[in-house]
């Protein structure tokens, strides 16, 4: 019973006004740049020679969430620019690639157009003989999956 009155007369602790960062320095970019590689706190602490908790501390910073958005935008125009050749890749492994590959890039492309989401079964039947096609096998003997 001591104990509960001895914590019932401890006075608050004193809230922190939070520290909010103006300027990153180069150590924080790098940081923020593991982060978005997926690397966990400890092993960006590590790497930056800080702790884990100011790394959860910097994430939550409005300047840091701004940088972080910014390397986001810039990767998917980087992505965007790959159109092109991700087409390209598809289309000469429909021509030129193994059964497997050929169903890989079908599928691909498939979810690519809507035809298909990533989580959609393909469904032979309403994809016109997708894997006899792609198999090279002549129409006059496919046989069509049977619902």
């Amino acid at each position: 019973m001591s104990d509960l009155m001895e914590m019932e007369q401890l006075e608050p602790v004193e809230e922190r006004t939070p520290v909010e960062l103006k300027k990153l320095q180069q150590w924080h970019k790098t940081a923020l740049s593991l982060l978005a590689q997926g690397l966990g706190r400890g092993a960006i602490a590590e790497a930056c020679d800080c702790t884990p908790e100011y790394i959860t501390m910097l994430a939550k910073q409005p300047v840091c969430q701004a940088y972080l958005k910014e390397m986001q935008e810039f990767a998917d125009t980087r992505f965007q620019a790959l159109t092109e050749q991700s087409v390209e890749a598809i289309a000469d492994t429909l021509v030129n690639g193994g059964i497997e590959e050929k169903l890989k890039a079908a599928r691909l492309q498939m979810e690519a157009t809507g035809r298909v989401g990533k989580t959609q079964s393909i469904n032979i039947k309403t994809s016109g003989g997708l894997v006899q096609i792609l198999a090279g096998i002549p129409p006059e003997s496919r046989r069509l999956a049977q619902e």
